[in-house]
């Protein structure tokens, strides 16, 4: 995402708080952190908000408008207050001319059941997130209190079935609701339950983003052991989205664990970063010549994505490591 440029109108309420006294809310203490496309739904964008002061703003909604000052979503409001994180899922208006790129355009706060105007934030929006991945949240969960203990295995996979990540559940009864994480970029994949669960009447499965009170997924195993879902579809051509492969500019050879990273051009690599299939970052410097080797020994394996700056060109490959020991 973008950073986001905030001039604010300020309004500032004080409203009655409990014995201890008044609490005051303020559009201080709101920063708006990003404005994506919802993750499964490129009908629904995605307003994240901090909120540092006092948990308030009686049920508060949202407007966005675009640069032209015309409606590009609304949300009704459905929320008692903001928390101190607070993730609004709004849908696109009909007709809303739906940007491409980056736009300069204007978010206002309403609350009182979409009566009372209190903030006006000016904001760069920027739809498809610049982040290399997106922070995704498979689950599972059951509805039966006293389930015995299991392990359930879990993948994704992408269209041509390829894992991308992996893990495993851990279920019993003072664990019914279990999450991982895994982080990809935008595409087509599929979550699978593998193998099949054969005792799966009380279990369901999906997946989620980060944001908790953002739309998930979500399917019965007894009826299903895969759910198959777009990721950001709208960004899949865009320049967010991270290619299979790396340009021809950049070639990447695995040999034996070391990881040899070369360019035709005569300049440096620049910045050079390794994220597993979780999206964690495993490693991370700057190369100054054409050439860089990387030793890959005792990394877990699995698929690993290489993030290369050539010029100014964000360039990315993915590689699999197999297991290297030492």
């Amino acid at each position: 995402m973008k950073a986001l440029h905030h001039l604010r109108a300020f309004a500032t309420v004080c409203v009655a708080a409990s014995s201890l006294g008044a609490s005051c809310q303020s559009c201080t203490d709101l920063n708006i952190t990003s404005v994506t496309y919802s993750a499964f739904y490129d009908s629904l964008i995605e307003v994240r908000l901090l909120n540092s002061g006092p948990i308030s703003w009686n049920y508060p909604s949202l407007i966005v408008y675009d640069a032209n000052n015309d409606t590009l979503a609304f949300h009704e409001a459905d929320l008692f207050a903001l928390t101190t994180d607070q993730t609004i899922v709004l849908p696109l208006a009909d007709g809303a001319t739906i940007p491409t790129g980056p736009i300069n355009g204007t978010i206002e706060l309403w609350t009182g059941f979409n009566t009372t105007l209190e903030c006006t934030f000016a904001v760069t929006i920027d739809l498809c997130p610049a982040a290399p991945c997106v922070p995704l949240r498979p689950f599972l969960f059951t509805n039966n209190a006293t389930v015995a203990p299991a392990n359930i295995a879990w993948h994704l996979e992408d269209s041509v079935g390829t894992t991308v990540a992996n893990g495993v559940f851990h279920l019993d009864s003072t664990h019914t609701y279990v999450n991982d994480s895994a982080c990809l970029a935008p595409g087509s994949f599929s979550m699978v339950i593998d193998p099949a669960w054969t005792d799966a009447e009380h279990l369901y499965f999906g997946v989620g983003t980060s944001a908790w009170n953002a739309p998930t997924l979500q399917a019965h195993l007894l009826d299903t052991s895969t759910i198959s879902f777009t990721l950001l579809e709208a960004c899949m051509e865009g320049t967010n989205a991270i290619p299979e492969e790396a340009t021809p500019s950049i070639r990447m050879i695995l040999v034996d664990g070391m990881l040899t990273i070369s360019t035709a051009q005569d300049e440096p690599l620049g910045r050079v970063d390794l994220y597993d299939m979780r999206g964690t970052q495993v490693l991370s410097g700057t190369v100054m010549s054409n050439v860089a080797h990387i030793d890959l020994h005792g990394k877990a394996a699995g698929i690993y994505s290489v993030l290369v700056g050539n010029g100014g060109a964000q360039l990315c490959a993915k590689v699999f490591v197999a297991s290297t020991g030492r």
